[in-house]
């Protein structure tokens, strides 16, 4: 039986791997057991972390077949966590020692059905991506632009430059991000808004592969 230091950081663990999964939204879904899978749990321990932490409000089942998904405290816990990896939360460990799978390339997980698998390719130059932003956000300060077209984009930007910053950054984030602004540029009827978005696109197959 794991002891309460084990139970802590395993819970840590799968609930890092479902933010990572779930790109840190509450609209998507994942197996409980292709995440016990991944770390090489019975499926009672995995069923007895889940069970926790859906008891403290931080994920929930989206339906009987063992797909669980964040609920917002628990994108809030992550997020407390993933900020200060050195201190420990309310429920969980430092999560500065903690191995972070969403690293692992080629890492295959179980998503949504027991057969929908996905592969995360993690970005190997983040700072690559410091000049093409540098550009975009110049770009932003054409007049023609519309207020909410820079709004999203800075956003989008925003995100991205958090996850520079962390110690632990998440591939698919970044993406989503790229791809979100991509999408942005290209309704965007001013001149070097179409260079833009093809560049974005660029970097989503640089660093991503697709």
């Amino acid at each position: 039986m794991a002891d309460l230091n084990e139970k802590r950081t395993n819970r840590l663990k799968l609930i890092h791997r479902l933010y990572d999964l779930c790109e840190g939204t509450r609209s998507k879904a994942v197996s409980m057991w292709g995440i016990g899978e991944e770390f090489g749990w019975p499926r009672s321990e995995t069923q007895s972390i889940v069970e926790y932490l859906e008891g403290e409000g931080l994920l929930e089942y989206s339906d009987l077949g063992g797909n669980i998904s964040l609920t917002h405290r628990g994108i809030v816990e992550v997020e407390k966590s993933l900020s200060k990896p050195d201190e420990a939360t309310t429920y969980f460990p430092p999560a500065v020692n903690i191995i972070h799978i969403g690293h692992m390339e080629k890492s295959q997980i179980q998503q949504g059905t027991v057969d929908s698998r996905q592969e995360l390719v993690v970005p190997a130059g983040l700072e690559e991506l410091a000049g093409f932003l540098n550009e975009v956000q110049e770009f932003l300060k054409i007049p023609a632009i519309r207020d909410d077209e820079k709004s999203e984009i800075e956003c989008e930007i925003d995100t991205i430059e958090a996850q520079g910053r962390s110690p632990k950054p998440k591939a698919n984030i970044v993406r989503s991000s790229l791809a979100a602004i991509k999408q942005v540029l290209e309704g965007i009827a001013v001149d070097g808004a179409a260079d833009l978005a093809a560049k974005a696109g660029e970097f989503i197959i640089k660093l991503f592969g697709s």
